[in-house]
């Protein structure tokens, strides 16, 4: 069997000639590097994070949410070479993005806002 870690373009294009030139039938596996996202971090976003903010300022966590995708969830589209500005939905983010993301709201509640709020691990202990 032959196992690959690809981190580049390089390595994809190389692995791209290896079963271009393959003798079929062929079997392939392949797994992402980063989990997908898990309850546990929806559940601490919405039932800590937003919720916290929202007993502060009278926001609602819908509406909060709404805010913060307009924030902080903006990409860029390597393609193209521009930035996305508009608000996308959160829910096709990554485990990774999504903690990111978490942690932008989490920061800019205790920067501007001046409420503290624990991040996950903290809340375990």
């Amino acid at each position: 069997m032959n196992v690959r870690v690809i981190r580049n373009k390089k390595q994809l294009g190389e692995l791209h000639e290896l079963l271009d030139s393959a003798r079929l039938p062929l079997h392939v596996a392949y797994s992402s590097t980063y989990p997908s996202r898990n309850i546990d971090v929806n559940a601490y976003y919405w039932g800590v994070v937003l919720k916290r903010i929202s007993d502060d300022t009278g926001m609602n966590t819908l509406e909060l949410h709404e805010y913060f995708k307009t924030l902080f969830n903006f990409g860029y589209n390597w393609r193209k070479n521009e930035v996305i500005i508009e608000a996308g939905s959160t829910a096709g983010m990554d485990y990774i993005d999504f903690a990111e993301y978490v942690e932008k709201v989490r920061l800019y509640a205790e920067l501007d806002l001046g409420i503290i709020i624990e991040n996950q691990e903290e809340l375990m202990l």
